[in-house]
């Protein structure tokens, strides 16, 4: 924590931790069973560190959405932000206590490769993240300085929202975003937005059987018929390779869709955004931008709690006996909103520094 807060929010300088047993794993052959498994390793520092430079690992080639003519309906890359949105709470193995933390974060490029961050507190540590009208604000205008046109389609990919919470929790988050957006792009009309949940902690799983053997589904797998919600669109989907075990599928939940896209179209987007996870060369279990917020809150978690150490932040405390509702409110307030502009990495850090 302490490492990390002052190289990415003190300095802003791109820093690598690498721990002894990696060290010596990498530079000890005979540590290794094959010399592929020691090159791997330091292909994943290569990838972190480009990444955190402002590098870019893979895109998906534009030329093969336009080889399909059933997916021509794909939202254009020059003018689609893609925002991915996760929430941390605390617990025992977390480094946070008073508070929650959500971060969000929004493509930066056409490619959807480059991502800008941002972190906000909540204080009534549940899953909702409302009124983030001033950071979606900061993210547009990062956009805008990076493009010469603000975004015409807005695609939210939001983990962690169980299903008892997923229209309360989309109602907030949307109704922020408008504001934002009227906010910062003044006399421009908000574009169209798609809302997405997607899941991974359930009980559902998929396999086949190949001459009496039982083994994972192949990548790209989708199911959406049968298990599947009757009064919603949600679907299931395998766009990862599995390690060891059972496949764990995503369920996505398609909670709003202004942008009336198909759902072979919903289904083709977030499988291509699990290719395009930079710390991996492979696809990965959950589409990229809700991977980095994922990461964001991680490294946020970790900042906060050298922050509190250090003694650069207070923590929030519960309510003292000499306190009445109001003045408590206000002093959470207030603490808030000082942890949350200490937890801000600058803008010109050059790349993602999450990673």
């Amino acid at each position: 924590g302490e490492i990390k807060y002052v190289c990415d929010i003190e300095h802003v300088v791109v820093s690598q931790v690498i721990d002894e047993e990696t060290v010596i794993t990498a530079t000890n052959k005979s540590r290794m069973e094959r010399e592929k498994d020691q090159k791997s390793i330091y292909h994943n520092i290569c990838l972190k560190l480009n990444a955190k430079l402002g590098g870019v690992n893979q895109i998906v080639e534009p030329q093969y959405c336009r080889d399909e003519p059933e997916y021509g309906r794909l939202p254009r890359y020059e003018r689609t932000m893609f925002i991915g949105i996760d929430v941390t709470h605390p617990s025992p193995r977390s480094p946070l206590r008073d508070c929650s933390l959500a971060a969000i974060v929004a493509s930066m490029d056409k490619n959807a490769t480059k991502y800008a961050t941002r972190i906000k507190v909540n204080t009534r540590c549940n899953e909702n993240v409302s009124l983030f009208d001033e950071h979606f604000s900061a993210l547009l205008e990062k956009d805008k300085d990076t493009k010469p046109v603000y975004p015409d389609r807005l695609v939210i990919i939001r983990d962690g929202v169980s299903a008892s919470q997923m229209i309360v929790a989309a109602s907030q988050e949307l109704n922020s975003t408008k504001q934002a957006w009227k906010m910062c792009a003044r006399g421009v009309k908000c574009p169209p937005i798609t809302y997405i949940v997607a899941q991974k902690k359930h009980k559902t799983r998929f396999n086949e059987k190949e001459d009496g053997t039982v083994k994972n589904a192949p990548i790209g797998t989708i199911v959406d018929k049968g298990v599947v919600t009757p009064h919603m669109f949600d679907f299931y989907m395998i766009p990862h390779f599995a390690q060891m075990g059972t496949a764990r599928p995503i369920h996505n939940t398609v909670v709003d869709d202004d942008c009336d896209l198909s759902a072979d179209v919903i289904q083709e987007l977030l499988f291509r955004l699990c290719f395009l996870y930079a710390r991996c060369s492979q696809p990965v279990s959950l589409p990229a931008p809700v991977y980095y917020a994922h990461l964001a809150c991680e490294r946020a978690a970790l900042h906060h709690e050298f922050s509190i150490s250090a003694g650069i932040v207070d923590e929030i405390l519960d309510k003292q006996a000499n306190e009445n509702d109001d003045q408590y409110s206000a002093r959470v307030m207030r603490q808030a909103l000082k942890i949350e502009k200490n937890l801000q990495v600058p803008d010109n850090y050059p790349g993602m520094y999450f990673l």
